[in-house]
C-alpha cells in the first residue's frame, strides 16, 4: 500500500489484483451459478399468478356520500362531518376486521364455493392452487393472490374467490364491508421460475462464492506468484523469468544463442534486469553482486550464469564466483573440467600469483568463472576471512562485475557475511514455492543490511497467474556435498 492509498482503496486495489491473478477460477465459478441456476429453473413447474384487490369499507359511506351532495349548505355541513366520521370509523373496522377475512377467505365454505364456480366455469378437479392474501398497515386494501400451474385456473380462481367471500361475508354479516376494486389480473407469463432474476441471482453468488474461495486459496497460500508479491514485502520487481527446455543441457553445452522463442524470451528479461540494476544508481551502479534465495532450489544459480552474459554483451568484463560452498552447482552445470577453485585460490595461492589456474575463462563472451574448489569444513569461517575480502578486493580491479553465487540465507550465516561486502544482493524467488512471510523474515533478519537489497527476480511464474508471465525454475537438496545439476521444473 503507498502513502497516498486509504485503506479501502488498497482493499479494493488486492481484490482487484486477485481477481485479474485468478480470473480463470472466478469464470468458472459464475459458469457453474448460471449453470445451477438455469438448471434449477428449467426443473421448477412454472406457475401463473393472478391479483384482485378489493377495499373494506362501510355501507353507510354510500348514504353520507349522497347526503354530502345535497345542494342545502346545513346538510352539506352535516353531511360532512358525518362522512368524515364514517371514514374514520370504516378504516378503523376495515383493519379490525382484516384478520378475520383472511380467516373467511381460506375457510372451507369459501373453498368450496370457489371449486362449485371453477366446475360451472368448465374446469375439471382436482384444482391445483394456492390461494394467499396480504394487506398493508394502516391500509383497507387486501390484496388476493392466486397461483396455479394453469394460467387460465389462476385467473378464475382469484375471481371465483371474491365472488365466494362477497356472498360469505354477507351471509355471516347481512352487509357488505367489502367491494372489488378491479377485475382480478389475467396472467400470460409464468410468475415462476423467473429466468431473469435466477440467472442474475446465479451469476451473482456464483462470483461471490467464486471471489471467496479464490481469497481464502490465496489467504492459506503465501507462496510468490507474482511481483506484486514482492512489492507487498518492500522488495522491488527486477524481472521474470520464463521457462526453456533442455535447459541445463544447453547451459553444459554453452547454446544460449538460438533462435527459441522462449530462450530469446528469458534473455531478454535479463536485459532487463541488467539495465534496472545499472540504473538503480547510475553514477555508481553496483558492481560486486551477491545472489541468493531463502531457500534451496529455487534456480538462484542458473539465474547468475545467465545474466553474466547479458552482463558481458557489453563487452564488460565478468567475473562469476561460486561461494555456495556447502552445496555448489556452477561447475557441474557448466561441465567444467578445471580443478582448483575458489577454496584452493584461498588456502594456495601466494599474494601476488596469477589467478589464471584458479579461473576458467571465457565460459561466456567476456565471462570467466571461478567455481567453489574442494568442500571446507567450515563455510563460514573461510567467507568470514581477511584472505578472501583481500581476494575480491583484488579481483575489483580487475573485473568490471563480480557475481557472486550464494547459499540461501535462512539458517546460515554465509549469505549475510556475503550482503556486508557487496554492493548489493538480488533476492531470487520461486513462484509457487517461496513464501512472502518467509521472505518478509529475512529482510527483517538481514537489518540494516537489507538496504542492499537491489530487489528480487521471480521464477517459475506460470500463465495461470499472468498470461504476460513464464514459468521458470529448478529443484535440488541442500546439504554437504558436490552439487547435482539441477533440473528444469
Amino acid at each position: 500500500m503507498t502513502l497516498s492509498e486509504t485503506p479501502w482503496v488498497s482493499q479494493l486495489n488486492f481484490a482487484w489484483r486477485l481477481s485479474r491473478r485468478h480470473w480463470r477460477y472466478l469464470l468458472l465459478f459464475i459458469l457453474a451459478g448460471i449453470a445451477i441456476s438455469a438448471l434449477v429453473c428449467a426443473l421448477i413447474t412454472p406457475r401463473y399468478r393472478s391479483m384482485l384487490s378489493f377495499f373494506t369499507w362501510n355501507q353507510s359511506l354510500g348514504k353520507a356520500v349522497a347526503e354530502a351532495q345535497d345542494d342545502n349548505p346545513e346538510n352539506q355541513a352535516k353531511a360532512v362531518m358525518l362522512y368524515n366520521n364514517i371514514i374514520a370509523q370504516s378504516m378503523n373496522i376495515g383493519q379490525r376486521l382484516i384478520g378475520d377475512y383472511r380467516k373467511i377467505i381460506n375457510s372451507d365454505k369459501v373453498k368450496k364455493m370457489i371449486q362449485a364456480d371453477l366446475a360451472a366455469r368448465g374446469f375439471r378437479p382436482p384444482y391445483h392452487y394456492d390461494l394467499k392474501t396480504q394487506a398493508d398497515r394502516q391500509s383497507c386494501i387486501m390484496t388476493l393472490e392466486v397461483t396455479s400451474p394453469d394460467r387460465e385456473l389462476a385467473y378464475a380462481a382469484a375471481e371465483a374467490a371474491m365472488v365466494a367471500f362477497t356472498a360469505v361475508q354477507k351471509d355471516l354479516m347481512s352487509v357488505y364491508f367489502a367491494e372489488k376494486i378491479d377485475d382480478a389480473t389475467r396472467p400470460l407469463t409464468p410468475y415462476t421460475p423467473r429466468w431473469p432474476l435466477g440467472l442474475g441471482l446465479g451469476a451473482f453468488f456464483g462470483a461471490l462464492i467464486g471471489f471467496g474461495v479464490i481469497w481464502l486459496k490465496e489467504y492459506l497460500d503465501m507462496t510468490i506468484k507474482a511481483p506484486d508479491d514482492l512489492q507487498e514485502i518492500e522488495l522491488l520487481p527486477l524481472g521474470i523469468i520464463p521457462t526453456v527446455d533442455n535447459l541445463a543441457v544447453r547451459l553444459a553445452e554453452r547454446d544460449l544463442d538460438g533462435s527459441s522463442r522462449l530462450l530469446t524470451a528469458m534473455l531478454d528479461n535479463y536485459r532487463i534486469i541488467k539495465t534496472t540494476i545499472c540504473y538503480l544508481n547510475a553514477d555508481h551502479p553496483p558492481r560486486l553482486i551477491q545472489i541468493t534465495s531463502d531457500i534451496p532450489g529455487v534456480g538462484k544459480s542458473t539465474s547468475i550464469l545467465l545474466l553474466a552474459k547479458v552482463l558481458g554483451e557489453d563487452n564488460q568484463r565478468v567475473l562469476v564466483v561460486d561461494c555456495d560452498l556447502r552445496k555448489p552447482s556452477l561447475k557441474n552445470k557448466l561441465n567444467l573440467n578445471c580443478k582448483n577453485g575458489l577454496v584452493d585460490c584461498i588456502f594456495n595461492r601466494k599474494p601476488g600469483d596469477d589467478l589464471a589456474e584458479f579461473v576458467e575463462k571465457d565460459v561466456f563472451p567476456h565471462v570467466d568463472i571461478i567455481h567453489h574448489g574442494v568442500i571446507p569444513p567450515a563455510p563460514t569461517q573461510l567467507l568470514n576471512s581477511e584472505r578472501f575480502a583481500a581476494l575480491l578486493a583484488e579481483l575489483k580491479q580487475q573485473y568490471d562485475y563480480i557475481l557472486l553465487d550464494s547459499p540461501p540465507i535462512q539458517g546460515m550465516a554465509d549469505a549475510m557475511i556475503l550482503a556486508n561486502l557487496v554492493d548489493g544482493v538480488i533476492i531470487a524467488a520461486q513462484a509457487g514455492r517461496t513464501r512472502r512471510d518467509h521472505l518478509s523474515r529475512v529482510m527483517v533478519q538481514m537489518g540494516v543490511l537489507k538496504n542492499k537489497f537491489l530487489g528480487g527476480v521471480i521464477t517459475n511464474v506460470s500463465d495461470k497467474f499472468n498470461k504476460y508471465y513464464y514459468s521458470y525454475g529448478y529443484g535440488y537438496g541442500y546439504g554437504y556435498g558436490s552439487g547435482e545439476e539441477e533440473e528444469n521444473a
